[in-house]
Parts: structure tokens; C-alpha cells; sequence
């Protein structure tokens, strides 16, 4: 996904962004479907582990986490003000591309960087495998 968002900087026309959406939108579904098996495997892992079933903690984690989500939103569009002069549709300061460029590539790339970056620290214990014929709750 992080490097999918990188065409749409330099498109100039609306063939071209259309294509660099649909490959975006390609690799976004693909991200939300690993998000919820790695969620899956978290959840296993930590019933195996520790006996006792905490489904709701980790949703509502997720949960706290698509809240602070506005906060990254936010701050984007605080530095398209500062940076390029965008107040919002009717005032869109000196240079409206730019600034559109940076909250639709520019703000997803660090944020896709990060998180990519982030979950190399995240590593599963082979130990707590869960067998295939495990018995059912």
C-alpha cells in the first residue's frame, strides 16, 4: 500500500488517477483483510497462551485506534494550512495542488511508511501454534 499512493503524485489527468486509484484500492482491500487475520492470529495466540479469552480488550483497542485516526486527519490538514495556505474549499491558498497532493499522497505515504515500518516489531510465538485439530470451544 505505501508505495501504491506515490503514482497518484504525479498524475496530471483524470485516466491516469483513475488507474492509480483502482491499483490503491486493490492493495487497501488487501491490507484490510491482513489486518483482520493478523488480528485473528493475536487473538489465538493469546488464548493458547494464557488460557482465558479477551476478545472484547483487543476490539475495543481496535476500536480506540480508528478513533485516534482523526487526530492523524487532523494534523494532516494543519499542515496543508501552514505549509501551502489551505483553509478549506472556498480558500484554498497559492497552491491548491500541492496541497491536495500532500493530504491524498503525501499524509497516507508517511502514515503507510510507519505503520509498515511498525509491524517488522511484531513477531508471533511458534510455541503457542494452535493445533489443527484443536478442540472447539
Amino acid at each position: 500500500v505505501t508505495v501504491t499512493v506515490l503514482p497518484l503524485f504525479f498524475t496530471k489527468n483524470y485516466t491516469l488517477a483513475a488507474v492509480a486509484i483502482a491499483i490503491l484500492g486493490a492493495s487497501v482491500s488487501g491490507m484490510f483483510a491482513t489486518m483482520d487475520l493478523v488480528g485473528t492470529k493475536i487473538l489465538d495466540e493469546d488464548r493458547l497462551k494464557n488460557g482465558m479469552r479477551r476478545e472484547g480488550l483487543y476490539n475495543s483497542l481496535i476500536s480506540i485506534l480508528n478513533k485516534v485516526s482523526g487526530l492523524f486527519t487532523s494534523l494532516a490538514y494543519l499542515l496543508a494550512g501552514k505549509v501551502f495556505g489551505y483553509m478549506d474549499g472556498n480558500n484554498v491558498g497559492d497552491r491548491p495542488d500541492m496541497a491536495a497532493r500532500f493530504l491524498l499522497v503525501i499524509a497516507p505515504f508517511v502514515l503507510f511508511a510507519a505503520g509498515y515500518v511498525l509491524s517488522h516489531f511484531l513477531h508471533f510465538d511458534e510455541r503457542y501454534e494452535a493445533p489443527v485439530d484443536a478442540e472447539k470451544e
